[in-house]
Protein backbone atom coordinates (compact mmCIF):
# COMPACT_ATOMS: atom_id res chain seq x y z
CA UNK A 1 0.00 0.00 0.00
CA UNK A 2 1.26 3.49 -0.81
CA UNK A 3 1.76 6.16 1.83
CA UNK A 4 1.06 9.01 -0.59
CA UNK A 5 -1.68 10.19 -2.88
CA UNK A 6 -1.39 11.99 -6.22
CA UNK A 7 -3.35 15.19 -5.69
CA UNK A 8 -2.80 16.74 -9.10
CA UNK A 9 -0.51 17.54 -11.97
CA UNK A 10 1.49 20.74 -12.37
CA UNK A 11 2.69 21.24 -15.94
CA UNK A 12 3.74 17.60 -16.58
CA UNK A 13 4.80 16.74 -13.01
CA UNK A 14 2.63 14.65 -10.68
CA UNK A 15 2.05 16.31 -7.31
CA UNK A 16 1.98 14.08 -4.23
CA UNK A 17 0.24 15.02 -0.99
CA UNK A 18 3.33 14.13 1.10
CA UNK A 19 6.86 12.76 0.80
CA UNK A 20 6.63 8.95 0.77
CA UNK A 21 8.91 6.74 2.86
CA UNK A 22 12.22 6.11 1.05
CA UNK A 23 11.89 9.12 -1.25
CA UNK A 24 14.38 11.99 -1.02
CA UNK A 25 14.27 15.69 -1.75
CA UNK A 26 16.22 16.56 -4.89
CA UNK A 27 18.28 19.56 -3.78
CA UNK A 28 19.72 20.01 -7.30
CA UNK A 29 16.51 21.22 -8.89
CA UNK A 30 14.47 24.28 -8.01
CA UNK A 31 10.72 23.81 -7.88
CA UNK A 32 8.42 25.56 -10.35
CA UNK A 33 5.56 25.36 -7.81
CA UNK A 34 5.61 27.58 -4.72
CA UNK A 35 5.77 25.68 -1.44
CA UNK A 36 6.77 22.41 -3.12
CA UNK A 37 10.02 20.56 -3.79
CA UNK A 38 11.10 17.95 -6.29
CA UNK A 39 11.42 14.49 -4.77
CA UNK A 40 12.83 11.30 -6.29
CA UNK A 41 12.52 7.62 -5.53
CA UNK A 42 16.27 7.48 -4.83
CA UNK A 43 17.17 5.54 -7.99
CA UNK A 44 19.99 6.58 -10.28
CA UNK A 45 18.92 8.90 -13.09
CA UNK A 46 21.30 7.16 -15.51
CA UNK A 47 19.61 3.79 -15.00
CA UNK A 48 16.30 5.29 -16.18
CA UNK A 49 14.50 4.07 -13.05
CA UNK A 50 14.38 7.43 -11.30
CA UNK A 51 10.94 8.91 -10.79
CA UNK A 52 10.69 12.63 -10.11
CA UNK A 53 7.54 14.32 -8.74
CA UNK A 54 6.54 17.37 -6.71
CA UNK A 55 5.54 17.25 -3.03
CA UNK A 56 4.86 19.89 -0.38
CA UNK A 57 8.08 21.23 1.12
CA UNK A 58 8.60 20.04 4.69
CA UNK A 59 8.03 22.81 7.19
CA UNK A 60 10.75 23.57 9.67
CA UNK A 61 9.57 23.68 13.24
CA UNK A 62 9.94 27.15 14.69
CA UNK A 63 10.68 27.57 18.36
CA UNK A 64 7.83 29.25 20.21
CA UNK A 65 8.22 33.00 20.48
CA UNK A 66 8.55 34.48 23.92
CA UNK A 67 7.40 38.03 24.53
CA UNK A 68 10.20 40.49 25.19
CA UNK A 69 9.94 43.83 26.97
CA UNK A 70 12.29 46.20 25.15
CA UNK A 71 12.37 48.59 28.11
CA UNK A 72 14.01 45.88 30.21
CA UNK A 73 16.65 45.13 27.56
CA UNK A 74 17.69 48.68 26.64
CA UNK A 75 16.21 51.24 29.02
CA UNK A 76 18.45 54.02 27.65
CA UNK A 77 16.18 54.25 24.60
CA UNK A 78 13.07 54.79 26.72
CA UNK A 79 13.43 58.03 28.65
CA UNK A 80 11.03 58.91 31.41
CA UNK A 81 7.93 60.58 30.00
CA UNK A 82 7.88 64.32 30.55
CA UNK A 83 4.64 66.05 31.46
CA UNK A 84 3.22 67.73 28.40
CA UNK A 85 2.99 71.48 28.40
CA UNK A 86 -0.45 72.81 27.76
CA UNK A 87 -0.84 73.57 24.07
CA UNK A 88 -2.74 76.62 22.95
CA UNK A 89 -6.06 75.90 21.28
CA UNK A 90 -5.56 76.91 17.66
CA UNK A 91 -8.45 77.28 15.31
CA UNK A 92 -7.79 76.75 11.62
CA UNK A 93 -9.79 79.21 9.59
CA UNK A 94 -11.90 78.42 6.53
CA UNK A 95 -9.36 79.77 4.03
CA UNK A 96 -6.55 77.59 5.42
CA UNK A 97 -8.75 74.47 5.26
CA UNK A 98 -9.70 75.31 1.66
CA UNK A 99 -6.06 75.76 0.62
CA UNK A 100 -5.04 72.46 2.25
CA UNK A 101 -7.91 70.65 0.55
CA UNK A 102 -6.98 72.17 -2.83
CA UNK A 103 -3.37 71.03 -2.39
CA UNK A 104 -4.49 67.52 -1.50
CA UNK A 105 -6.74 67.42 -4.57
CA UNK A 106 -3.90 68.57 -6.83
CA UNK A 107 -1.69 65.82 -5.44
CA UNK A 108 -4.35 63.17 -6.13
CA UNK A 109 -4.91 64.56 -9.64
CA UNK A 110 -1.17 64.37 -10.32
CA UNK A 111 -1.03 60.72 -9.21
CA UNK A 112 -4.12 59.89 -11.25
CA UNK A 113 -2.59 61.54 -14.32
CA UNK A 114 0.63 59.56 -13.84
CA UNK A 115 -1.39 56.34 -13.64
CA UNK A 116 -3.32 57.20 -16.80
CA UNK A 117 -0.13 58.06 -18.73
CA UNK A 118 1.50 54.83 -17.57
CA UNK A 119 -1.53 52.80 -18.66
CA UNK A 120 -1.58 54.55 -22.05
CA UNK A 121 2.12 53.75 -22.59
CA UNK A 122 1.56 50.07 -21.71
CA UNK A 123 -1.39 49.93 -24.10
CA UNK A 124 0.67 51.49 -26.90
CA UNK A 125 3.50 48.98 -26.33
CA UNK A 126 1.05 46.06 -26.33
CA UNK A 127 -0.89 47.37 -29.33
CA UNK A 128 -4.12 47.80 -27.36
CA UNK A 129 -6.62 50.65 -27.58
CA UNK A 130 -5.33 53.18 -25.06
CA UNK A 131 -8.63 55.09 -25.10
CA UNK A 132 -10.53 52.20 -23.49
CA UNK A 133 -9.26 53.07 -19.98
CA UNK A 134 -10.02 56.76 -20.55
CA UNK A 135 -13.59 55.92 -21.55
CA UNK A 136 -13.98 53.74 -18.44
CA UNK A 137 -12.80 56.63 -16.26
CA UNK A 138 -15.12 59.02 -18.07
CA UNK A 139 -18.09 56.70 -17.48
CA UNK A 140 -17.14 56.38 -13.81
CA UNK A 141 -16.98 60.16 -13.37
CA UNK A 142 -20.26 60.64 -15.26
CA UNK A 143 -21.90 58.09 -12.94
CA UNK A 144 -20.64 60.01 -9.89
CA UNK A 145 -22.07 63.27 -11.27
CA UNK A 146 -25.45 61.66 -11.99
CA UNK A 147 -25.62 60.13 -8.51
CA UNK A 148 -24.66 63.47 -6.97
CA UNK A 149 -27.40 65.28 -8.88
CA UNK A 150 -29.97 62.66 -7.79
CA UNK A 151 -28.96 63.14 -4.15
CA UNK A 152 -29.31 66.93 -4.48
CA UNK A 153 -32.78 66.58 -5.97
CA UNK A 154 -33.90 64.13 -3.30
CA UNK A 155 -32.58 66.29 -0.45
CA UNK A 156 -34.18 69.41 -1.98
CA UNK A 157 -37.66 67.89 -1.97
Amino acid sequence: MTDYKIIGVFKHWNVFDSIPEGWVIDRNAGSPLHGHVFITNGKNILSGEQIRVLAPAPREKQPPLTPVNLQDICPQFFPEPQPEAEKPNRQIDEECRRVLNDLARKKVQEKLLQDIIFDMNVCKLEGWDHREYLFELENLIDRLIIDSLKEERESGQ
